[in-house]
């Protein structure tokens, strides 16, 4: 799947990834540590831009 992606469609797709990750590493419903109140309000926000990130990675194809 990365394969056909451009420079910028990887790009798009890692910095989604992680930005995921981070999101969800610190939602609190997980309980995986203490975490701050206001990192923690973010996390549903971060959690769905790393999603459009990931959707938006799949715009940029690369051309044959």
């Amino acid at each position: 799947m990365i394969n056909r992606l451009s420079k910028t469609g990887k790009t798009l797709y890692f910095l989604g990834m992680a930005l995921f990750a981070a999101g969800f590493a610190v939602n609190p419903l997980l309980d995986i540590g203490d975490v701050p109140a206001a990192v923690s309000n973010l996390s549903i926000p971060v959690i769905i831009g790393g999603i459009l990130l990931i959707a938006a990675s799949n715009f940029f194809k690369r051309n044959n």
